[in-house]
């Protein structure tokens, strides 16, 4: 009988679903064309709906998925209809005052041999490796998404400090690997240290990488949700936490400006995810790493 109703269910769901049309006109101004085009054009390819190089305005099983994904990430009611709810989401995404959030990248099995041996260093600070309050960080996440990637993972706790640099372009050097994923710089905002200066350790690992010909991704800082920091041992003062994200974004800007000049990607979208996936203030919870690495991966495959 269970599995009877079960089945009864998803058949009147399937039919809901068809019956919708993708687009609830009473409820969005938006037409199937307009969702397909924001779709394919925001992290949910569509290749089947878009073979002929525009969007074919039809509710098909490839669009009905996208739009699931979209809502699954947004956490919206996946019903694959476009109603009020996932219409705002949408504009919201449209008008910046969302992220991106793409959908999980599967690697298809023919895309396996393209990928195989492929080397992945991993260099940053708990942002990247996780906590045990907060959970896996952006290489558990990678790592659980790619397949045929061999990944090396360099990261370390604390400030990004001439040591901590020295290491990280030694496995730069020592590894040699196809890509760079690197983070780091919210220690420093943390402990009162200048923009301008904290930034030029990060862009000598970055540099030292571009010269060697090895693709980079660099991963901004995400603003902070303290009210302060401090005092601590080395800072015997209390640091308020508006100035903290000031210079967090200040940080940022230098970082991207930087990563353009050289040809290192900057994923955009990062700063604001606290605002959703917040742990703790300063760390974001799992979720927050899965929309990091989702983002990593657009710029990989």
């Amino acid at each position: 009988m269970k599995n009877l109703f079960e089945s009864w269910r998803r058949f009147v769901n399937e039919r809901e679903n068809i019956a919708c049309g993708c687009v609830d006109s009473s409820q969005t101004d938006l037409t199937i064309k307009d969702v397909q085009n924001f779709l394919h054009n925001n992290g949910y390819p569509l290749p089947e709906t878009f073979k002929n190089k525009e969007a074919d305005g039809k509710c098909g099983p490839e669009t009905r998925q996208a739009i699931m994904d979209f809502q699954g990430n947004h956490e919206l009611k996946q019903d694959a209809c476009v109603g009020k709810d996932t219409t705002a989401a949408i504009k919201a995404v449209m008008d910046g005052k969302k992220p991106k959030i793409a959908a999980k990248v599967k690697v298809s099995k023919k895309q396996e041999p393209k990928t195989q041996g492929k080397k992945i260093l991993t260099c940053g600070d708990s942002l990247m490796a996780g906590t045990k309050a907060c959970g896996a960080g952006i290489v558990q996440s990678l790592v659980s998404l790619l397949s045929g990637y061999t990944f090396v993972q360099k990261q370390k706790a604390g400030s990004m400090n001439s040591h901590i640099a020295r290491q990280f372009k030694s496995s730069v050097d020592k590894e040699n690997p196809d890509i760079l994923i690197i983070n780091g710089g919210v220690n420093h905002m943390l402990s009162d240290r200048q923009p301008a200066s904290s930034s030029k350790l990060m862009k000598k690992v970055i540099q030292a990488a571009i010269d060697r010909e090895i693709k980079v991704i660099y991963i901004p800082i995400v603003l902070t949700k303290i009210s302060h920091n401090g005092p601590t041992t080395h800072m015997p003062y209390e640091l308020k936490g508006k100035i903290i994200r000031n210079r967090s974004i200040e940080y940022n800007e230098a970082m991207k400006s930087f990563c353009v000049s050289v040809g290192a990607r900057y994923v955009s979208g990062v700063e604001d995810l606290m605002d959703e996936y917040n742990c703790d203030g300063i760390h974001l919870k799992r979720s927050g790493s899965q929309v990091i690495a989702n983002m990593i991966i657009e710029e990989i495959i």
